[in-house]
């Protein structure tokens, strides 16, 4: 996800500042712990050591928390290479617990900001689902903080628990029962914020089956993705679009936006098309469910309209 400059310079700021607040004898357990990978990351600049005579503090650095995702690739890479077998080692637990403590902070005190920032409403993963923040009316209570999915597992790559573009909003549906801990990085999934999908895809329909048209044409790394997340699988639900699409195409086809014309000259054939397909025309990609089988949907139709 984009980050402003300004909203970066606050989520370093409270990193920097994190330990100064009073940590619970939970958080102290994995905190003031140092494992077997911190210096490493420290020496690679991916970690900071901010710990005072009292109180052992270590945090993610600039170059971490905004890591660009080919990065984020090439930390994995070099991560493996130089700890092999690490998810044994004995510190790895705590490694991992101090790494999902930082996230839990970055996604409640800023999940919400980066949200409205992107502009993203649906869950990018299937770009079938809405995505929401909702707000208390009651200032106290706060308000539900988005699901922001690890693309590469926080179970498996703790050190990018906390990397901005290593997280991906998302449906409870791709996050929590199809993509769950699967390993991205070993099945070359292929990114949605590098990438997106289904800008490859194309949509046709058979009756009111909706289906990948183009499937069999497309590269490789496209179809790994589709199957992955069950894109054909989540989709061909989706009938109701179809039956919606031709009951509008019918209410106005040819004669009757002739006729309107007639009855009313200020209007046009292009106005009456505008008005009545909308939704299915001008998409917004980022807030509108399904937008790429509406949009593909309504263009197949409106080609193959005869009356």
């Amino acid at each position: 996800m984009r980050v402003s400059n300004k909203l970066k310079e606050k989520i370093i700021k409270f990193f920097d500042n994190l330990f100064h607040d009073k940590r619970t004898k939970e958080e102290n357990k994995y905190m003031e712990q140092l494992t077997y990978f911190d210096g490493w990351l420290v020496n690679n600049g991916y970690l900071k050591d901010i710990s005072t005579k009292n109180k052992m503090n270590i945090v993610p650095t600039k170059k971490l928390l905004f890591l660009n995702f080919n990065d984020c690739n090439n930390l994995i890479s070099s991560f493996i290479a130089n700890f092999s077998n690490y998810e044994n080692n004995p510190t790895f637990d705590i490694f991992r617990e101090r790494f999902k403590f930082y996230y839990n902070k970055l996604r409640d005190n800023f999940g919400k900001i980066l949200q409205e920032e992107n502009q993203i409403f649906i869950c990018l993963y299937c770009q079938r689902n809405y995505i929401g923040i909702f707000e208390n009316e009651d200032a106290n209570k706060g308000y539900t903080v988005p699901d922001l999915d690890h693309f590469y597992p926080k179970s498996k790559y703790p050190f990018l628990a906390a990397t901005i573009s290593n997280l991906i909003p998302a449906c409870c549906i791709c996050n929590q029962r199809i993509k769950q801990d699967k390993d991205t990085y070993k099945r070359n999934i292929i990114p949605i914020l590098e990438e997106n999908v289904f800008e490859k895809i194309e949509f046709n329909h058979y009756h009111t089956y909706p289906y990948i048209n183009n499937y069999t044409k497309l590269d490789r790394k496209y179809k790994r993705y589709i199957e992955f997340f069950k894109i054909q699988e989540q989709y061909s639900l989706h009938s109701e679009i179809i039956t919606e699409i031709q009951v509008k195409m019918n209410k106005y086809n040819r004669i009757k936006k002739k006729h309107l014309c007639e009855c009313c000259p200020s209007l046009t054939e292009i106005k009456i098309e505008d008005l009545a397909f909308h939704e299915y025309k001008y998409v917004n990609k980022n807030k509108t469910p399904l937008w790429k089988l509406k949009q593909d949907i309504y263009e197949k139709m409106k080609k193959n309209e005869t009356i």
